[in-house]
């Protein structure tokens, strides 16, 4: 805002102590201080006037604050990543100039934004999925400054290899049948393995015949694990169930003499 004085009896005026880019102007009996700054800080200007009778001054101050910046300082795609849920992000730095807090919009459940001494944090562990669009918005200051970024957070996996079931020598294991139920989501690929000798109709589906082999009946029971395969950055999951198998009833002979 420009600054005015009249003055009488002087014929001009000599001005120190302006910020750069504002200039003293004396025109008439009339000053004018105007301009726009281009340094920031505090300048305590004097306005000295000349000619006419005695020596006459003027003080004045003007505080220029730094305009409003903000820069990331944590590594580039940061504020462009992918976590899974139930998992802590990568913490997203931000550095500014001139603001005195910062408000946070769009973060997802579990994550949180932190302004502190010029300085921005973003961290937590998010517990819901989607795609989060953030925006931050500096306040206090001079100017309106908003920076944006996105949270992907991806579902994590999940697998139930079903319940136990017990069978007699000689059936086989359909996983499709009530009372198995295995299920599995958000993953990128199922896998079925055993802990015996048996064999799998296709051991990458979720509902393959499982065929016992000979090591398992002979021990009696086999595991057999469920693994789901996370999406991107989430990891797997796994899941196991039991098998019983009772041997067939057996007779012998019986000798009379």
């Amino acid at each position: 805002t420009n600054i005015t004085y009249s003055t009488t009896g002087a014929t001009g005026a000599t001005f120190s102590g302006l910020p750069a880019g504002v200039t003293g102007n004396f025109s008439g009996g009339n000053i004018t201080i105007s301009g726009t700054p281009t340094a920031t800080g505090t300048f305590n200007y004097t306005i000295t006037l000349t000619g006419g009778c005695g020596t006459v001054t003027e003080t004045g101050t003007i505080d220029v604050t730094p305009d409003n910046t903000i820069s990331l300082t944590s590594a580039a795609g940061t504020d462009n990543q992918t976590v899974c849920e139930n998992s802590a992000i990568t913490n997203i730095t931000y550095s500014t100039t001139g603001a005195t807090g910062a408000t946070f919009s769009g973060l997802p459940a579990g994550v949180t934004g932190n302004f502190s001494g010029g300085n921005i944090t973003i961290s937590g562990t998010p517990t819901a999925t989607g795609t989060f669009n953030y925006t931050i918005t500096l306040t206090g200051g001079c100017g309106t400054v908003t920076e944006t970024g996105t949270i992907q957070v991806t579902p994590a996996a999940s697998a139930d290899a079903g319940s136990d079931q017990t069978i007699c020598e000689g059936e086989t294991v359909d996983l499709s049948t009530s009372g198995t139920t295995p299920s599995a989501s958000n993953n990128a690929g199922l896998t079925w393995t055993t802990s015996g000798d048996g064999s799998f109709s296709n051991a990458n589906i979720l509902n393959p015949i499982y065929t016992p082999g000979p090591n398992d009946i002979a021990n009696g029971s086999v595991t057999l694990t469920l693994t789901a395969t996370g999406n991107g950055s989430c990891g797997d999951a796994t899941d196991t169930m039991t098998i019983t198998i009772n041997a067939k009833p057996t007779t012998s002979p019986i000798f009379h003499n």
